[in-house]
């Protein structure tokens, strides 16, 4: 067998370094895409789990819990509101005060997916749309 010589290994490496370029490029690929797959499953894993919470029913329980003491607190205010003179700066501040409290019952009710009493449900459909406060609510006027 004979020494290898210097052209010898240019000829080898020019005729191969399509290859390995090719090679190194699907490497490349290969792991930026696994990263990126990575994150992708980690997002879906935490968005079925975000269900999973919101769907269970100690949270849908609370959340009607909120409902009921958040429509309570508007029927309060209401009632403060019917001893307050409707050119006052106090009425103005009630007013304010259940129209915010009221979209947030509206929010809470949006994410309650299990039966509710038909009190909530007749109040949830009555002022709200959407799950916010809707504009022909009565507690908008």
């Amino acid at each position: 067998m004979g020494d290898i010589t210097p052209d010898e290994v240019l000829a080898a490496f020019w005729r191969w370094w399509k290859v390995w370029l090719t090679a190194l490029a699907i490497i490349a690929a290969l792991i930026i895409g696994g990263w990126r797959a990575g994150w992708w499953f980690a997002g879906q894993d935490v968005n079925r789990e975000t269900r999973l919470i919101q769907n269970s029913n100690s949270y849908q329980t609370a959340l009607v819990s909120q409902l009921d003491s958040e429509m309570a607190t508007v029927l309060d205010i209401t009632t403060q509101m019917d001893g307050v003179s409707r050119a006052s700066q106090q009425y103005a501040d009630l007013r304010a005060e259940r129209l915010g409290v009221a979209r947030e019952a509206c929010a809470a009710g949006a994410k309650i997916i299990i039966r509710l009493s038909p009190g909530e449900h007749s109040w949830l459909r009555a002022n709200c749309a959407l799950g916010t406060l809707s504009p022909s609510s009565p507690l908008t006027k």
